[in-house]
């Protein structure tokens, strides 16, 4: 009766393994695909977290710069009017020249800081901040993506060992 019964449990088993298999192959192909989707030149190696605080850190460096070469330009007519201004009213050339020669620093520091701001966002490809941080927060979703399908894969996996296991015990 002991051996029948044995018997009756590894017939019973091996389908619940067989599907268990079937189960573990899919779920570990749907974490290859997984994997495969959440991967991003643009956040090589990061997590989904850290792509977002680098596309922040990133929008915030852009914002900077657009800032600084904003407040450059403002500065040019009102250093170039200074300038015409110093030299009407002390009839000196040379002060026109050094605040002339001042507004273009400022003009040329300002072209500076907008290639810097334009270069943050071409290292994404993108126009704007916020599709930065649209690009940061989808990798995120990705790889969250990723790690629930590699947990469905430890769990379809230790059912399996358990019921390898319980089939090995009742031979």
């Amino acid at each position: 009766k002991r051996a029948q019964g044995d018997l009756a449990l590894l017939k019973a088993l091996e389908p619940e393994i067989k599907l268990g298999e079937e189960s573990l192959a899919q779920a570990e192909a749907e974490l290859e695909q997984a994997r495969a989707q959440a991967v991003d030149p643009q956040f090589p190696g990061m997590t989904g977290d850290e792509a977002v605080q680098k596309a922040e850190r990133d929008a915030a460096e852009h914002q900077r710069w657009t800032e600084k070469g904003r407040r450059c330009r403002k500065r040019v007519p009102m250093l170039q009017l200074a300038g015409a201004a110093a030299a009407v009213l002390i009839a000196a050339l040379a002060a026109y020249g050094a605040l002339a020669a001042a507004s273009l620093i400022s003009l040329s520091a300002g072209k500076k800081a907008d290639a810097a701001g334009r270069r943050v966002l071409e290292r994404y490809g993108v126009q704007g901040t916020d599709e930065v941080i649209a690009l940061a927060r989808a990798y995120r979703e990705r790889t969250a993506a990723a790690d629930r399908a590699a947990q469905q894969v430890r769990l379809v996996r230790s059912g399996l060992s358990e019921r390898q296991a319980r089939r090995e015990n009742t031979r």
